[in-house]
């Protein structure tokens, strides 16, 4: 993944590019190699997306391409 990417993460167990739609809580951008940027109970926040809650939770992730 690379900066821009979008993060989507998903109840424990549903990982993968296979997880379903529904399953999507909450979603970030990509910063760096650990670090992407979303919204939180306290405003927007810079978090690591490959520890805790986040590594946790991730499902996949996703370029979005301009057209």
């Amino acid at each position: 993944m690379r900066p821009g990417d979008l993060l989507l993460f998903a109840s424990s167990g549903n990982n993968g590019a296979a997880t379903k739609v529904d399953a999507i809580g909450h979603v970030g951008i990509m910063l760096s190699d650990s670090l992407f940027i979303h919204s939180s109970s306290q405003g927007v926040a810079i978090a690591r997306w490959d520890e805790g809650w986040y590594a946790s939770s991730f499902a996949f992730g996703r370029r979005v391409l301009a057209g």
